[in-house]
């Protein structure tokens, strides 16, 4: 009998062993160069045909296998939003619904072109309200729960020098344009790009019904221009020592005097707790905009 039940064991384990699909390995030879001795050069020996015969498409200024997968990422949400919106059976209520009707009141352009500023009325009057430090930081937190861009970027992740607990990081941001050097290179290509995104600021002022739109695009850039310089390079902000800054609320506050912390984290709902700052110099130079 034990024999019997060795052997049934045997047979199972050997026909599950052969039914198993064959996984492939997530290493791609192809990409490398074998010309090229690991010991010699590894990145090169582990990327060298890959960088040969990749070339980084005109619209991006990187390219890399993370951006394969986030380009498949999109594409991916991009298919199932485009099906929520085009189903006729959506329960009401649903997450596929709410999605769906979302989706399509971003792009029926002639309700929105019917609509004007009044869905921005209350936004305005609140930009318009403000009044004092406390109120800007105030607004600053609104603004993040809403998806608007300010100055700095609070953010939740894991403590790079303690992973089994999380922290608040602050960073460097308040620049539309893509990077510090559109502001502070002189050369013509960025020029023409200030010169272009000057142009649309005051555009943008003109269809809100504001008057001096000219002055208030050239003072808001003016403002981006001096944060921009202030702003870490790229190469220093790959340096995780670096942009690691612990600070108490209290320290925070020391450093930036002119800036409401307290308030700022009140409104956003954020325990007054240590917080991880990236680039403290920013901060400081933020403090003086």
């Amino acid at each position: 009998m034990f024999k019997r039940f060795t052997l049934l064991l045997l047979g199972l384990v050997v026909w599950v062993g052969c039914s198993e699909k064959k996984l492939d390995s997530g290493i791609d030879y192809a990409n490398f160069d074998q010309s090229v001795r690991p010991q010699d050069d590894f990145y090169r020996y582990v990327n060298g045909a890959w960088l040969e015969k990749t070339e980084i498409p005109a619209d991006k200024s990187n390219y890399g296998s993370f951006t394969e997968l986030f380009d498949e990422s999109q594409a991916n949400q991009r298919r199932i939003i485009e099906d929520a919106a085009q189903s006729g059976d959506k329960a009401h209520g649903s997450d596929e619904q709410k999605i769906g009707d979302f989706y399509l009141s971003y792009m029926d352009s002639a309700r929105i072109e019917e609509l004007g500023l009044t869905p921005l009325e209350e936004d305005l009057a609140r930009i318009e309200s403000l009044n004092g430090k406390e109120d800007l930081a105030k607004y600053f937190a609104y603004a993040r729960k809403a998806g608007v861009q300010s100055p700095f970027v609070f953010f939740v992740n894991q403590d790079f020098k303690n992973s089994t607990e999380y922290i608040g990081y602050i960073n460097q941001s308040g620049l539309n344009l893509p990077d510090r050097d559109y502001y502070l290179s002189d050369n013509e290509k960025f020029r023409d790009i200030r010169d272009k995104y000057r142009t649309h600021i005051e555009k943008m002022f003109t269809l809100a019904g504001q008057n001096d739109g000219a002055a208030k695009a050239a003072k808001i850039l003016e403002m981006e221009t001096a944060m921009a310089q202030a702003h870490w390079t790229r190469v220093e902000n790959r340096d995780r020592n670096k942009t690691y800054n612990k600070f108490s609320i209290d320290e925070l506050q020391a450093q930036t005097p002119n800036f409401n912390w307290a308030a700022y984290l009140e409104t956003a709902g954020i325990p007054a707790q240590d917080l991880v700052v990236r680039q403290p110099s920013y901060l400081v130079a933020f403090n003086q905009v």
